[in-house]
């Protein structure tokens, strides 16, 4: 966190994003709830159960209780007054405009976001480029002036792809997985707390087989560039070979290490094509261990989730993976724009 902490000064004044950030944010994840928690009135509707019927408009209380009580009147009048088609269409609408709402406040806060990236990175190119200008001539003399513009330009580019990916992960994934976990124990704590325990056992999983295929990448890498410098060394004395008659002997030896960077790429790349196989199936048993637990919870009247709820319940929390995973990665993705 320390390299973050370098760069928020590059992202001053931080009252220019921050505040319009979390506004959108909590807007566009508000929004992404809405519409899992309205699958399970058209859930209902479409397996004919019958929806909680309120007979009066519940008083205003600051609550998700009286949310949820304000939609069952409404439902349940729509549905005594205008019938259970009426009811599923009103329902739909309210989905799509909650999604397209959802979807604007996420670009919206992705736009804070483009412009906090620009402004940092703005900033370190004119810290770099005075750098540059304060820099001696002895420093000039012993850096290539190549390398100092590749530094400008590639070394930067690697940490806005890496550094400022990361910032905006920890700034938005933490709020989204914490306000899905929040319905998620609104709903059912004994499930949701049986996906803390089990949740972990599949990541852990997942986690070594990748930190085996980066150990594998970063040899790979080690190879490539033996090869880069072999070949450098060979056309810089390209005069000295033609006139010890050296090429066969270098070819050779170019030959070995260009056969040992295929046959270790040929594992690499295997592994890699078994990584997404061995993810997507610890992913269904993770599932399947969850429909079989949440069955047996509502089968033996252990907890008040229904069918349709359970459904829900399912949908919501597959939209916690994708926030976590990156969240996992962070760590690494950071650790390559430190390098």
């Amino acid at each position: 966190m320390k390299i973050v902490k370098r760069l928020l000064p590059y992202a001053r004044p931080l009252y220019h994003f921050l505040p319009e950030y979390l506004v959108y944010t909590t807007l566009g994840i508000a929004f992404g709830l809405l519409n899992f928690t309205l699958l399970i009135p058209v859930l209902q509707l479409l397996f004919d159960q019958q929806p909680p019927v309120l007979s009066r408009q519940p008083e205003f209380t600051f609550s998700l209780s009286y949310v949820k009580d304000l939609f069952n009147y409404w439902f349940s009048a729509t549905i005594h007054e205008q019938g259970k088609f009426m009811a599923l269409v009103g329902v739909c609408v309210i989905i799509a405009s909650s999604i397209l709402l959802a979807n604007l406040f996420r670009y919206l806060a992705v736009r804070v976001l483009l412009r906090l990236r620009l402004k940092v990175m703005e900033g370190l190119r004119n810290h770099l480029y005075q750098k540059y200008l304060e820099q001696s001539l002895p420093f000039h003399y012993n850096h290539p002036k190549g390398e100092l513009l590749m530094v400008m330009l590639t070394e930067v580019q690697e940490i806005e792809s890496s550094i400022i990916n990361t910032l905006q992960i920890l700034l938005r994934d933490p709020f989204i997985v914490l306000a899905y976990f929040l319905i998620l124990f609104y709903w059912s704590p004994t499930l949701t707390t049986f996906t803390l325990i089990f949740l972990p056992v599949t990541g852990v999983t997942i986690s070594l087989l990748t930190k085996k295929l980066k150990k594998m990448n970063y040899f790979s890498q080690e190879m490539q560039g033996k090869l880069m410098t072999f070949t450098d060394e060979t056309l810089s004395g390209i005069k000295q070979v033609q006139s010890y008659v050296a090429g066969t002997f270098l070819f050779q030896t170019f030959r070995e290490i260009n056969h040992e960077l295929s046959r270790h790429s040929k594992r690499l790349f295997g592994k890699k094509e078994l990584a997404s196989p061995i993810s997507e199936v610890l992913g269904v048993l993770a599932a399947v261990v969850l429909v079989i637990f949440g069955g047996y919870l509502i089968l033996h009247q252990q907890t008040t989730l229904t069918g349709p709820t359970f459904i829900g319940f399912l949908a919501l929390y597959t939209q916690i993976i994708p926030p976590l995973k990156n969240l996992s990665q962070t760590s690494s993705t950071l650790q390559r724009g430190l390098v």
